[in-house]
């Protein structure tokens, strides 16, 4: 593959379509992009040497090794049982949709089918939220490309196809909302539902209960509170990640794939949660409330679902392992909790 940089290829779904349809969508937030901001940077290629420890090799060999090292490192499916009520499960899920994710696997396949109720880290809504819209817009008479410079401003509005239209748009964004609308993009470039949004549209299919741990507002309101200047660090590297070389992407993310695959959340959780001994306290408060803070907030939320029974909860994966992580919190709270997968 060329290792020169080079804008993506042209997508069905253009960056100004997405601005203009899903801006009060409420798009998901990976843990991985939590980690752009720590990093500064995009995710560094991963040579043969740095693969996960359970990508030639079943999870469960690895137990004890680095993904075992965390609590709960190992397993995306988790089955909780409560006494009178039939089980619930809790799946952890990667914001992506590459053909390998998507496919359910057979014991997650049969646990999402005997659900009744269907929980994600947040669902679309039935009408646009004029809240949500509001945060992502910039106070009158304020201009993005004053504010990021005319460079980075070009390699925004050039990733769509409706160039002007697009300019007009995002001039009226804030830094930060500009980053998740091109992260968003960046990770699903032909416009193909992400595994998240999958299980939604089966849900509804099968007319099951739906309902959400998070709304939109609330996870914006941390990229809100964020100083301008991390903002415009965020998007720089989320802009970066956009064009990475093609090599180095596509190790980055096949390392990532083949160590959800092996169901090594936890080595997938060290990769998101790098040191943070250089990070600045505005850095830190920020990455905790996107990985730690949301693990309490799914956690809490999920359980009057679960004491019912038959419930079936996706979130990202990398908030399932750790002492802080969903499943440690709910075995704290003396549920019965299973690895199934």
């Amino acid at each position: 593959m060329s290792s020169q940089i080079e804008p993506p290829a042209r997508r069905r779904a253009t960056l100004f379509d997405f601005v203009s349809v899903r801006v009060c969508g409420g798009p998901r937030i990976g843990a991985f992009f939590a980690a752009l901001l720590v990093l500064a940077l995009s995710a560094a290629c991963v040579t043969d040497g740095d693969r996960p420890p359970g990508a030639t090799q079943t999870s469960e060999a690895h137990d004890s090794q680095q993904s075992g090292a965390l609590v709960n490192g190992v397993g995306l499916l988790w089955r909780i049982d409560i006494e009178n009520s039939p089980p619930s499960y809790v799946f952890g899920t990667m914001h992506l949709s590459d053909p390998r994710i998507v496919v359910l696997p057979p014991p997650v396949d049969d646990a999402f089918r005997s659900s009744v109720a269907v929980g994600l880290e947040n669902i679309s809504p039935d009408t646009e939220n004029p809240e949500v819209e509001a945060i992502m817009r910039l106070p009158d008479g304020r201009d993005l490309e004053q504010i990021i410079g005319p460079d980075m401003f070009e390699a925004i509005y050039t990733l769509g196809e409706n160039q002007d239209e697009l300019k007009s748009e995002v001039r009226t964004l804030k830094p930060w909302a500009v980053a998740m609308l091109i992260e968003k993009v960046g990770r699903d470039p032909t416009g193909a539902l992400v595994l998240d949004d999958r299980l939604e549209s089966l849900a509804r299919k099968n007319g099951k209960t739906l309902f959400g741990l998070e709304t939109a507002f609330e996870v914006m309101e941390a990229f809100d509170r964020l100083p301008e200047m991390h903002q415009i660090d965020l998007l720089r590297a989320t802009l970066i990640d956009i064009y990475l070389p093609t090599d180095a992407a596509y190790a980055a993310r096949e390392a990532e794939i083949r160590a959800y695959l092996a169901r090594e959340t936890g080595w997938l959780a060290a990769r998101w949660n790098l040191d943070d001994s250089g990070e600045d306290t505005t850095t830190r408060r920020f990455r905790d409330h996107l990985l730690n803070e949301r693990s309490n907030r799914f956690a809490e939320r999920m359980l009057p679902w679960i004491d019912k029974g038959g419930a079936f909860v996706a979130v990202g994966s990398g908030h399932l392992p750790g002492e802080q992580g969903v499943i440690a919190r709910l075995q704290a709270r003396g549920y019965e909790v299973t690895r199934v997968y």
